[in-house]
């Protein structure tokens, strides 16, 4: 995938994270797990840095 995707790959990783399964059992967002969630704070960062290039596409695609 790098060779062909490099400009378009995130250099960062999901960490894997107890809270993901903690919230899922309790039906909550891993989001609104209390304390400090690595999982949770992965995938703000990957939002973050996807939501402009998607912001930028769906502009082109509708003009």
């Amino acid at each position: 995938m790098r060779a062909s995707y490099r400009a378009r790959l995130w250099n960062a990783v999901i960490p894997v994270d107890t809270n993901f399964r903690l919230a899922s059992l309790k039906g909550l967002p891993v989001s609104h797990m209390p304390g400090k969630c690595r999982g949770a704070a992965a995938y703000e960062m990957l939002a973050r840095v996807i939501a402009p290039v998607t912001i930028h596409n769906e502009q082109e695609f509708a003009a």
